[in-house]
């Protein structure tokens, strides 16, 4: 990945403890995003519709600990409702990754799972290359692709879709995008990387074993206009 930022980048992230601590700032005092956080948190565009902590914290440079007080300060000095829930809630999503890695092992590496399901190792290079770059044809998705190939960051929306796509859409084994994945997010950690590709391939807890996101329906729900889209692959709509 190019080391200079793409200038559509939602957030050109910094390193360290003092980057994290000013978009910690920006994010709870400064513009008090915080308190629409679960009305923004499935947005695409700008980077204030989800706090961004995540790779401050994957590197160490924010705790979670830090950020659950910084929002309990919040709840008590400016609001407390559910998006200040949503957020806590958020940070406890990502310790019970690492306690079912703790529990389960290397099993979230295994073909299976940490269900050990019989699910096929199948993998087509080509499409998964396409998938890789943006090329599937299907906009909503590509357009999540390449914001990942681009800047090593996509939104939680955006992995959910690309994540289901690669699994139910084009049959390629759920390993194939977890190791890209890896590679990629500048977020990468790995409990709650392996543990939401089990999640998404239906071979971890999830007891929805077939849960699928229909690429078009969530392109109409969550980027109704195509600004996204329109963002990500501007040659398609020249």
């Amino acid at each position: 990945m190019d080391a200079d930022p793409d200038e559509r980048a939602a957030l050109v992230f910094a390193g360290g403890e003092t980057a994290g601590l000013e978009r910690m700032e920006h994010y709870f005092a400064g513009t008090r995003a915080l308190s629409r956080y679960k009305e923004t948190r499935n947005g695409l565009l700008g980077p204030d519709y989800s706090s961004k902590f995540s790779p401050w914290l994957a590197h160490g440079c924010l705790s979670p600990r830090r950020i659950h007080a910084e929002v309990r300060r919040y709840e008590a000095t400016v609001t407390k409702n559910d998006s200040t829930y949503w957020l806590v809630f958020e940070l406890l999503w990502r310790e019970y990754f690492r306690w079912l890695a703790a529990k389960y092992g290397d099993r979230i590496f295994y073909p299976g799972g940490i269900r050990d399901v019989d699910v096929s190792t199948y993998i087509d290079r080509g499409a998964l290359q396409n998938w890789r770059l943006g090329e599937t044809g299907q906009d909503f998705i590509d357009a999540n692709m390449r914001e990942l190939l681009l800047t090593g960051f996509m939104s939680n929306r955006g992995r959910q879709n690309v994540a289901s796509y690669l699994v139910r859409d084009l049959a390629i084994h759920w390993r194939a995008g977890a190791a890209y994945f890896e590679s990629m997010l500048i977020d990468y950690d790995v409990y709650s990387n392996w543990g939401n590709w089990n999640y998404a391939a239906g071979v971890g807890t999830d007891p929805r074993e077939d849960r699928y996101f229909n690429p078009t329906v969530q392109a109409e729900r969550y980027d109704r206009k195509g600004r996204y889209v329109r963002h990500w692959l501007p040659e398609r709509y020249a």
